[in-house]
C-alpha cells in the first residue's frame, strides 16, 4: 500500500514538474520583413490647406528580443526600419524614410498544440526622414528628419515548427505622431509631417534558445 502510495505521489509530482516545464518562460529573438503602406499629410505654418504626397508600397523590416511569460504573454523590444518611395501619380519624388523602436505586449492564444492567434501592441518613438521635392518646380516641399511619439495594433497568427522555432504572420498598425521638417519654403518653416499611419503586412519567425516543450 505505501509502495502504490508512494508510486502514485512520485507521479503526480512528474506531472507537476512535466507541466510546469511545457510552460516554462523563455527568452527569444526575432526577426520579421513586411510589405507596407503609409499615407500623411504636410502642413505649413500660415497655411491651412495641407499637402497630401502619394507613396507606394515599401518594404519594412523588424528586429526583436522577447519574453515569452508562462501565461501566453509576451513582453518584447522591437527596432524596425520602413521606407516607402513617392508614386507615379504624386505631386512629388523622392523618399520617406523611418526607424522605430518600440516596447510591446502580446498574448499568444492557443488554438490547436502548435497554432495560436496572437494579439497585441505597443509603443515608443519613431524617427521620420523625408525629402520630397516637386516634380514641376524642382522645390523642397520636405527634408531633414526629427522624432515623434509612434504606437501600434498588432493581430495575426504563430505556428510552432520545432521546440524551439516559431514562424508567424501578422497585420500591423502603426500611427506615427507629429514631426517637423525644413522645406524651401522658409517663411512657411517648420513644415508638419501629420495625421501619418501605415498598414503592415508581416512575416518572420521566433528563435527560443531553450526548448519551449520537452
Amino acid at each position: 500500500m505505501r509502495i502504490l502510495i508512494g508510486t502514485l505521489a512520485g507521479c503526480a509530482a512528474l506531472a507537476v514538474v512535466g507541466a510546469a516545464v511545457a510552460n516554462a518562460p523563455g527568452l527569444y529573438l526575432g526577426g520579421g520583413v513586411a510589405l507596407r503602406g503609409t499615407i500623411a499629410e504636410l502642413n505649413y505654418v500660415g497655411t491651412t490647406v495641407p499637402l497630401k504626397p502619394k507613396f507606394d508600397l515599401g518594404p519594412s523590416y523588424a528586429i526583436t528580443l522577447g519574453f515569452r511569460a508562462p501565461v501566453n504573454v509576451r513582453f518584447e523590444a522591437q527596432l524596425g526600419y520602413g521606407s516607402n518611395g513617392s508614386s507615379e501619380s504624386s505631386q512629388f519624388k523622392g523618399t520617406l524614410e523611418q526607424w522605430t523602436g518600440m516596447a510591446n505586449i502580446f498574448y499568444d492564444l492557443p488554438i490547436t498544440d502548435r497554432l495560436a492567434l496572437t494579439v497585441g501592441g505597443g509603443g515608443g518613438y519613431v524617427k521620420t526622414v523625408g525629402h520630397l521635392t516637386g516634380k514641376v518646380d524642382g522645390l523642397t516641399y520636405m527634408r531633414g528628419g526629427d522624432y515623434a511619439p509612434v504606437w501600434q495594433a498588432v493581430g495575426g497568427v504563430a505556428l510552432q515548427v520545432t521546440e524551439q522555432f516559431e514562424l508567424f504572420a501578422d497585420y500591423r498598425y502603426q500611427e506615427y505622431g507629429s514631426s517637423q521638417h525644413n522645406s524651401s519654403f522658409t517663411a512657411f518653416n517648420p513644415v508638419r509631417f501629420d495625421d501619418a499611419h501605415s498598414h503592415m503586412f508581416m512575416m518572420g519567425f521566433r528563435f527560443f534558445p531553450q526548448p519551449l516543450y520537452l
